[in-house]
């Protein structure tokens, strides 16, 4: 019988750095890798994209893509590099080419505007609940 002084296993919360993520991805140690994201070392299943917000980002795309200088590359729902631990997927980012090569995933000081709002997303009672659980992850990005 267990008691207050005798508790069994528990579960421990497992932290992996980006590069950790993406050795274990080509290891072979995950399979289902494009259906996450890695915040505060945290793999997040990243929410099913439905038509509002498929619209929203295509609309978002093709304006920033006319409007914005040869130098800003836009780019949609890729990973931006925000730390050792952080590599979300905006729906949009705007990259400065005067400061990024393009041979990696972008940097914050090399990105001029980051876009991952939750209004794009909440169709669906169950992609609501998904971000209401990430929100404040994201939010510390800014």
């Amino acid at each position: 019988m267990m008691n207050a002084n005798n508790v069994g296993p528990q579960p421990m919360q497992l932290r992996f750095s980006v590069d950790e993520y993406y050795r274990m991805i080509e290891l072979g140690l995950i399979s289902d890798y494009e259906k996450a994201e890695i915040i505060e070392g945290e793999l997040i299943k990243k929410v099913t994209i439905g038509d509002r917000h498929a619209a929203a980002v295509n609309f978002l795309n093709r304006y920033f893509t006319k409007n914005v200088p040869d130098y800003v590359m836009v780019s949609t729902q890729n990973p931006l590099r925000m730390s050792d631990y952080n590599e979300p997927e905006p729906d949009i980012v705007l990259a400065d080419l005067t400061k990024y090569d393009g041979k990696r995933h972008p940097r914050p000081a090399e990105v001029s505007l980051s876009l991952k709002s939750p209004t794009l997303v909440c169709n669906t009672t169950a992609m609501s609940n998904s971000l209401f659980t990430q929100q404040p992850k994201f939010q510390k990005f800014g």
